[in-house]
């Protein structure tokens, strides 16, 4: 379990609380998962822009330099209102940062999260990453 989150136990329910202000690392020897910051707009736009399908059924493509800023302010500012908590993935393999995932739709009055919004650029596919990363 994170540390990030933790259960309270409650007379009536289990209380989460999840940590927004907390800075999460998820690792392992192929893969790091750390926040995404704006510094990532110059970190992912080689792999953003690569592809313009690369999210063409999501509501906030990724696919231009402007469109990648919008998708991260927008990821920040669900962080800041604590409904969201944005991952930056970086590939050990080769390097390089391959896409982002996130904590979505985060309650901790439900004691829910959900994980989505998950990118990974073309290149990057089907080399195994994707498993390793799998939050």
């Amino acid at each position: 379990m994170l540390k990030a989150i933790s259960f309270l136990p409650n007379k009536t329910k289990t209380i989460m609380t999840f940590t927004f202000d907390e800075e999460i690392i998820l690792e392992n020897p192929f893969a790091l998962l750390r926040p995404l910051q704006t510094s990532d707009i110059d970190n992912s736009l080689s792999v953003a822009t690569s592809d313009k399908d690369l999210l063409q059924f999501s509501p906030m493509p990724v696919y231009t330099r402007e469109l990648l800023q919008q998708y991260i302010e927008s990821a920040l500012n669900e962080r800041q209102r604590k409904t969201r908590y944005a991952f930056s993935i970086f590939d050990r393999t080769r390097n390089a940062f391959a896409g982002s995932s996130s904590f979505l739709n985060i309650s901790n009055v439900d004691g829910r999260l959900e994980i989505g919004a998950n990118w990974i650029g073309k290149e990057f596919q089907k080399t195994g990453l994707t498993e390793t990363v799998d939050i």
